[in-house]
Parts: C-alpha cells; structure tokens; sequence
C-alpha cells in the first residue's frame, strides 16, 4: 500500500503571502506613527531645549526607525542619527512605556545596542541596512536630506559628507547634494 501525503491548503502562494505583509506592515506602521509620545517629547525637550525646532524632524525620524527595527527584527540597523538616538534614551528611561510600546509595535522587546560595540565593516552594514530600508519605505520622506547627512554616514557612502550636519537643516547647498546623493 502506498501513502500519500496532503500538502496543507494553509500553504499561501507568495502573491498571497505578499499581501499578508503588507497588510501588517501597513498596521504595524498606523500604530507607531499613532502612538502617544507625548511624555517623551516632553523628557526630550527638557534634556535638549537646543534642540526644540527640529523636535518634529527628530520624533519623525524616531518613529520611522522603530517601525523599520519592528519589522526587520533580526537586521542590524545603525540609529539615523544622534538626535534620534537621543530621544530614543529620553523613551528607554520611561522603562515601562517603552516596554509597552515596543510590545505594542512589534510583540516583543526592541533592545538598544550601541553601535560603538561593532566593528567598522559591521557599522558600514548597519549603516547601508538602515540606508536601503529607508529609501524603500520612506523614499518620499520630508526627513530624506536630514537622512543624508544626520546619519553620519562615512566617506564610502557620500564622499566628503562624514560629519556634515548641515543638510536641509544643513544649507550645504545644491552642489553639496549633487556630489553627496549618488545613493538616492
């Protein structure tokens, strides 16, 4: 006698599966950028009152990068940029809204990691991981020329742009842009 055995109809075919995640990606996405921050801006602010008008960029930012670490648990992703991670500490102190958040968001608890931990060739791939997610997800993002050079990025990656902070916030002009964006 010979055996057969059934292929289970809970199999989806990748079109299928593919819309799935887009479907939770798209909630997962509703949910961080509804979320209430407002105890965190409010911690922000009072640690870094120099960095008041740019609160909404930052938060912005923030928001976009929890969403990517929600959805790519097991990518190492560099933080965009030291503003971010600063609010990001501003959040992690507040333990339990943090932790409520990050289960809330993700479904389970999304660890900070300092990069300075990682060899170069490691922060190069968290670096470009963060780049490549971003330019997919938020490629029409007011916040792309705070990304360029809020990231910090090293020369392999925008030339003479390592330590510019002068993008949209940073008025390094036309030419700047021209010379530093062959990856957007």
């Amino acid at each position: 006698m010979t055996s057969t055995i059934m292929t289970s109809t809970l199999v989806k075919s990748n079109s299928e599966q593919m819309e799935l995640i887009d479907i939770i990606s798209k909630n997962v996405f509703a949910q961080v950028m509804s979320y209430d921050l407002s105890l965190i801006r409010e911690r922000f602010l009072k640690d870094h009152p120099e960095l008041y008008s740019r609160l909404d960029s930052i938060e912005l930012l923030y928001r976009q990068y929890m969403y990517l670490c929600a959805i790519k648990p097991k990518m190492s992703l560099s933080v965009p940029s030291n503003e971010v991670d600063k609010f990001w500490h501003c959040h992690i102190i507040h333990t339990q809204a943090y932790q409520k958040f990050c289960n809330d968001i993700a479904g389970y608890f999304i660890h900070h990691a300092p990069h300075s931990l990682l060899a170069n060739e490691e922060k190069k791939v968290a670096r470009r991981n963060l780049l490549s997610l971003f330019m997919i997800h938020f490629k029409d993002s007011t916040n792309v020329e705070f990304l360029k050079c809020g990231l910090n990025f090293s020369v392999d990656l925008f030339g003479d742009c390592q330590d510019c902070h002068n993008c949209v916030t940073c008025r390094g002009g036309e030419e700047h842009h021209a010379e530093n964006s062959r990856l957007f």
